[in-house]
This record gives structure tokens, C-alpha cells and sequence, in this order.
């Protein structure tokens, strides 16, 4: 795991070395301090095709979500409460797809 620091050139070679090495298909990251327009270029860095990312709120961190697939297929995750079952379910199906 790699904590704190997405502006910092050496973190984020660190992560590209990790992605390379391990080759994951889906790379998730949790409170951001970037905003989304960023995490388009952190997505090419990486060499992912895909990026869904939500801004951070305050002291809030956003979440971005990397990943590479063939079929032009995205799930989005509702932070709405009430959806929160719809939420683990989509991801649950993310994780077995």
C-alpha cells in the first residue's frame, strides 16, 4: 500500500513501478486530495484506460478507480446512504466480471 502524497513526482513513479511489476487489472485509491481532472493524467501514467474518479469535499479525500478492460463497460457506485446495498453490489459484480 502507498500512503500520502499523489503530488509527489516520486510517489507516483512508485506507484507506476508497482502497476508494472504486479500488473493489476483494477487499481483503487482512497482519499485523494486531486481532483478528478488530475487523476485523468495519473490514469496515462499509469497506462490505464479507463478512470473513474470523484473530487474531494473539505477535508474529505475523493476516490479514483483505474482499470484496463476490453469492452467498453462502466459501473458506477452511488454514495447516496439509502443505495448503499446497490453500491457493494455493483462493486461485488466489479470484482467477479
Amino acid at each position: 500500500m502507498i500512503k500520502n502524497g499523489l503530488g509527489n513526482p516520486q510517489i507516483v513513479q512508485d506507484l507506476c513501478l508497482l502497476v508494472r511489476d504486479k500488473q493489476p487489472k483494477v487499481v483503487f485509491l482512497i482519499e485523494i486530495k486531486m481532483r478528478s481532472q488530475v487523476m485523468e493524467n495519473v490514469k496515462r501514467t499509469l497506462g490505464f484506460i479507463s478512470c473513474f474518479a470523484i473530487d474531494p469535499v473539505g477535508r474529505k479525500g475523493g476516490v479514483a478507480l483505474f482499470w484496463n478492460n476490453d469492452e467498453e463497460k462502466t459501473k458506477l457506485v452511488f454514495p447516496d446512504t439509502n443505495k448503499r446495498s446497490y453500491s457493494w453490489n455493483l462493486l461485488a459484480s466489479i470484482y467477479t466480471d
